[in-house]
């Protein structure tokens, strides 16, 4: 007997989702969310310097959480409201002027339901003007006075440093305007500091959120509320008509549901990437069969989540590969907040070097600088480093006892070298 059909739809739907697919549920981040509407809040008051970033390692969640800003502002404000919010790439900021605000004018016209003829309203445009000249000159001409208009960003730190970046950023943040606008940047880990080097000096602390592991609450009712969105729940009549059939009754669906989410909190560390392929993995044993569930599916959902842990770790690492073992290393000296002195790290990659682990000229300050920048290492203080994702610890502990035990010689050499008790 096969899952009903539309239930097979929506399982197989999900473990297809590419990674940065907006996600059918979203929980939490109340707090990151609050912050963001706080901006737009200001900004329609017309306070300068209106720059809200969300910066994060990859797979905590930023693409989601731009999504859904963008729906809640649209939810609220409607296409017609005093609030306009726009989802543009990191380009957008690399184009003259007047092109930046055509296109804004184009967007806000479309929301709006605008039927004038945005070119002839543009001809008058000077292609040398100012933003600031521009924005005024097209506020007479295209939307009403008080309009505020949100730019909602991803992949911020991915904007290029060129003069004309540098001078709309600087305009866009600084510089009041007849039309109101704000900026919402979504991005990795050092996007706040990128910004700063573009020319936002004045980005404040009060402006920049760090995205990182959900709460426990959270992360379980992520798993919960997509298990029923996904209609996997004994309230589905179709669900529970299908595992009836195969005599696996509503207790059992539950016991085991719950035995599935403990796993998957367990192995995610409440970081939303590993979450997400939890319930993936949940999706492909259901569609395997449901009469079939026990401990030995259990299992399979142990090892498929830690599995796509390894492929994430691999992914973000493969340009410091050959390095992964000395990062193992230096993280056995770390505290109990999984902090350890940068001295410590450097130290390690440069033995690792000396152990003919290198697979180019990166000097070990750079590739510390590149595990900075990618977001799983961050600073912490003046002198210290530290983990932002719980589970890359215990992914690289895993790593290195692993070479230990095969008679890894580099491994051996770079815990001798380093003075580390692993017993």
């Amino acid at each position: 007997m096969r899952v009903p059909d539309h239930i097979e739809s929506a399982l197989r739907d999900y473990d297809r989702r590419r990674d940065r697919a907006t996600p059918p549920v979203f929980v939490g981040r109340a707090n990151e969310l609050a912050f963001l509407h706080q901006t737009v809040a200001a900004a329609k008051s017309g306070a300068e310097g209106m720059t809200a970033v969300v910066q994060g390692v990859p797979g905590a969640g930023k693409s989601a959480l731009c999504s859904q800003f963008e729906q809640e502002v649209r939810a609220v404000n409607g296409d017609d409201a005093p609030v306009v919010v726009v989802a543009k790439d990191c380009c957008f900021f690399d184009r003259t002027p007047v092109s930046m605000v055509r296109e804004l004018a184009a967007t806000a016209a479309l929301k709006r339901g605008s039927s004038l003829d945005l070119a002839m309203q543009a001809m008058s445009l000077d292609e040398s003007s100012s933003l600031g000249t521009t924005l005024d000159t097209f506020a007479e001409k295209m939307w009403p006075a008080g309009i505020t208009l949100v730019l909602s960003i991803d992949e911020m730190q991915s904007m290029e440093d060129t003069p004309l970046v540098r001078r709309n950023l600087r305009e866009i943040h600084g510089k009041r305007f007849r039309t109101n606008i704000a900026i919402a940047g979504f991005g990795l880990q050092d996007t706040a500091a990128w910004l700063r080097r573009l020319g936002l000096s004045r980005l404040g602390s009060h402006q920049v959120e760090t995205l990182g592991c959900m709460s426990r609450a959270d992360a379980s009712l992520l798993v919960d509320e997509t298990f029923d969105h996904l209609r996997l729940t004994s309230e589905d009549k179709d669900w529970r008509g299908y595992a009836n059939a195969l005599g696996f009754g509503a207790d059992d669906w539950t016991s085991w549901r719950d035995s599935a989410r403990a796993v998957i909190l367990e192995e995610s560390a409440d970081f939303p990437h590993h979450l997400v392929n939890g319930i993936r993995a949940v999706c492909r044993i259901a569609l395997a069969g449901v009469g079939h569930l026990g401990e030995e599916q259990l299992a399979s959902l142990r090892q498929q989540c830690r599995e796509s842990k390894k492929a994430y770790y691999a992914a973000r690492l493969e340009p410091l590969a050959n390095h992964t073992m000395a990062l193992a290393t230096a993280l056995r000296k770390a505290n109990a907040a999984g902090e350890v002195d940068a001295a410590v790290v450097l130290n390690a990659l440069e033995e690792s070097d000396n152990n003919g682990r290198r697979t180019d000229d990166n000097t070990a300050t750079e590739v510390l600088n590149g595990l900075l920048a990618s977001g799983l290492l961050t600073n912490r203080g003046t002198t210290m480093v530290g983990v932002e994702i719980p589970s890359l610890t215990r992914y690289l502990a895993d790593e290195l006892e692993s070479s230990l035990a095969q008679g890894g010689i580099a491994a051996h050499k770079l815990v001798d070298a380093l003075g580390i008790d692993v017993q």
